[in-house]
C-alpha cells in the first residue's frame, strides 16, 4: 500500500526523525520529495510504502507527530522480483562483522550491500564505506569464497558464508 502525505509546515531538521519513526512503525520505505506548495510555501511530499496491516500504526504516527490533516491512500500495483542474501563475514584485526549482500535470484549481474551493515563497520572501525561497498559487491561475483585485502591501512579477510533466503 502506498500512502501520500503533503507537508507544508514542517521543520525540515526533524524530517529524518519522523521518517525513522514511520519506518519503526512498519513502513518498508519512505521517500521525501521537496516541492513548492500553495502561496509559495516550501513543502515536502512523503511517499510511504507499507503493508495494509501496518497502515493504522503508520497513519497514527503521521497525524500525531507531523501535523498534517490528511493522508492519501493510492492504489498501486507492485512487481517484486525474488532475491536472496549472500552473507559475507569480515574479519578485521580481531573483530568480526556479518554483511548482507542482496542478490537477484534470476539475474546474476546484480548485487547490493545492505547499507546498515556498512554503517556499523564504519562507526565501530572507521573503515571507509565507499571502497568497502565496492569491494564487497565485487566479491559477490568472484568465484573465490575468501579474499584478503588491505583497506585504509587495515588487514581484512572477507569470507562468503552462504545464503539466507528471504
Amino acid at each position: 500500500m502506498l500512502l501520500m502525505v503533503n507537508l507544508d509546515d514542517i521543520n525540515l531538521e526533524l524530517l529524518p526523525v519522523y521518517m525513522d519513526g514511520i519506518l519503526k512503525r512498519g513502513a518498508k520505505s519512505v521517500y521525501a520529495i521537496n516541492g513548492l506548495t500553495k502561496k509559495g510555501r516550501l513543502g515536502v511530499l512523503l511517499l510511504v510504502d507499507t503493508e495494509e496491516s501496518e497502515k493504522d500504526r503508520v497513519v497514527d504516527f503521521i497525524f500525531k507527530e507531523m501535523g498534517t490533516i490528511g493522508v492519501r491512500f493510492l492504489k498501486e500495483e507492485h512487481i517484486s522480483l525474488p532475491y536472496f542474501y549472500e552473507i559475507v563475514s569480515i574479519e578485521l584485526e580481531g573483530a568480526t562483522f556479518k554483511v548482507r549482500i542482496k542478490r537477484m535470484k534470476e539475474d546474476n549481474s546484480w548485487a547490493k550491500v545492505e547499507f546498515e551493515d556498512l554503517r556499523k563497520i564504519w562507526r565501530e572501525e572507521g573503515i571507509p564505506i565507499a571502497p568497502l561497498k565496492s569491494l564487497l559487491e565485487s566479491l559477490a561475483f568472484m568465484e573465490e569464497s575468501e579474499i584478503r585485502v588491505r583497506l585504509a591501512g587495515r588487514k581484512l579477510c572477507l569470507k562468503k558464508e552462504g545464503t539466507s533466503l528471504c
